[in-house]
């Protein structure tokens, strides 16, 4: 049985490390348990290759065994990024060379990212594009700008697909018309779906200001209220359809509906999307959150968080089932005594069960991330600070196999990585040094053939000197790296 409960030795050097896990054996992802074994880490891999701004890693296992991988990285900082996808046929030994895919796209920044595989398991990777040079995207933010277009390439026999559009296209001529907040995922029958928050305007143009007439122009609060859905099947897709919009209400000329932000749901056998998005009518970052779920074209509520909007945008919710079926919101609670990542049952009595909290409330939560495994398993990774230092977080790692969220398990142990050194340079000079890693704030974690974790996580690096003279600071500068590893436990 597998088992995931494992902490990591005392750091040889500041570039490497070792893990000690709990691992058993596997016939298939039925045995996955929470119980804890003792084991070795088999695999670990760096697949970023510039080290710079890396975001939303994605990883995901065919029905042939393969690896697939995709993530965001910079060659040059808040200039230039791209998409990067890499496969490993042998568990996770050797992987194929980074393929750029976006770099058909030049110019063009790119934000949030997807990867899911199709019933043939073929790789589908989806992103966020900008629609214009020098505008900048953040693949971590959740919020809708409305101001990007929705891109995907598949692989297929060897070859990518050229770039497809999935979304209306939005350019500087066309503004707030695009795609926002987007989720993507592939149904019980093996088919890909996107679905992704958009302007009334599109499908709605009744709601405008002088609907029909010559100077009809979009209403102020009517924003991300529909909900658009694209299927996807090899290089060809359908035509973007509403599947749901919220309710509009009106005052006079005036139309105002719900703005839907964070999006995050799954496809049900007959492709329809379950999603929670989080919803406002006054459009204030910092009024509470309050997270919505619409299943079967309708819109009840989730959960009220007593975190602000705009504490959601970076850090969104997750929508999870387990395996009987009921819904779970996993979302950051950035208030209170805690930061805390919390189990909100769609349906119960509205008390979470707090999978994990930090000891200290110095530094918010770095990021948390939720999947979705096979059979109703319910993944969670965390990159928390219980240090109250600058830059010390570490990864955790729950998961929920049918009885209950296991105890999280701390998967590194950043702060005893820490290196110093101090070097006298005559009578009264002198040269120190500081380095040490932490757990970025991006992960992703998905189960093999056998049942094993296969993970990517982001790990920072940082740097920083200083020379004295005399008592006096003549000189220091510091520098920080991000890379991406795969771990197979």
């Amino acid at each position: 049985m597998l088992a995931i409960a494992l902490h990591l030795v005392r750091l040889a050097a500041i570039t490497s490390f070792s893990a000690v896990i709990g691992c058993g054996t596997a016939d298939s992802t039925s045995s996955i348990s929470s119980s804890s074994h003792q084991g070795r880490l088999t695999g670990e891999f760096k697949l970023s290759s510039h080290d710079l701004d890396i975001s939303t890693p994605q990883i995901s296992v065919g029905r042939d065994g393969v690896i697939h991988a995709a993530f965001t990285e910079a060659i040059r900082p808040g200039v230039e990024n791209y998409v990067y996808y890499r496969s490993s046929g042998d568990g996770g030994k050797s992987w194929s060379p980074a393929k750029n895919l976006s770099e058909v796209m030049p110019g063009l920044m790119v934000g949030h990212m997807r990867l899911t595989l199709d019933g043939q398991s073929r790789p589908y990777v989806i992103w966020a594009s900008a629609p214009e040079a020098n505008l900048n995207l953040s693949g971590n933010s959740h919020a809708n700008s409305l101001y990007s277009n929705l891109v995907y390439r598949m692989l297929d026999g060897g070859g990518w697909s050229a770039v497809q559009h999935i979304s209306t296209p939005v350019d500087h001529l066309h503004q707030n018309s695009g795609a926002g907040s987007f989720f993507a995922g592939t149904d019980p029958g093996g088919k890909v779906h996107v679905a992704y928050a958009t302007n009334t305007d599109i499908f709605h143009p009744e709601y405008m200001l002088n609907a029909g007439g010559p100077y009809a122009m979009h209403q102020a609060n009517m924003g991300a209220g529909v909900v658009a859905q694209v299927d996807l099947n090899g290089s060809t897709h359908s035509s973007p359809r509403e599947v749901f919009m919220t309710q509009v209400t009106t005052n006079g000329k005036n139309r105002t509906c719900d703005h839907l932000d964070c999006l995050d749901g799954y496809f049900d056998a007959s492709g329809q999307a379950h999603f929670i998005a989080q919803t406002n009518r006054a459009g204030d970052p910092q009024s509470p959150s309050r997270i919505d779920i619409v299943e079967n074209g309708r819109q009840s509520a989730a959960v009220s968080l007593p975190s602000r909007q705009y504490e959601q945008y970076n850090l969104p919710p997750y929508l999870l089932h387990d395996a009987q079926g009921r819904n779970h919101v996993i979302a950051n609670v950035a208030s209170g005594e805690h930061h805390s990542v919390c189990d909100y049952a769609v349906g119960g009595n509205g008390e979470p069960i707090v999978i994990r909290q930090e000891a200290s409330v110095i530094y918010p939560i770095r990021g948390f991330q939720a999947f979705q495994g096979p059979q109703g398993i319910m993944m969670l990774l965390m990159e928390m600070d219980d240090t109250g230092v600058a830059d010390h977080g570490d990864l955790f790692f729950s998961n929920n196999v049918g009885k209950g969220w296991a105890k999280p398990s701390q998967l590194t142990t950043y702060e005893k990585s820490s290196t110093e050194t101090y070097k006298k340079t005559g009578t009264r000079g002198s040269v120190a040094t500081i380095g040490h890693c932490d757990a970025g704030p991006n992960s992703a974690a998905a189960y093999d053939l056998q049942g094993h974790l296969v993970l990517l996580q982001q790990r920072d690096q940082f740097g920083s000197f200083g020379v004295n003279g005399f008592g006096v600071q003549l000189a220091g500068g510091g520098s920080k790296s991000e890379t991406l590893l795969f771990h197979r436990f």
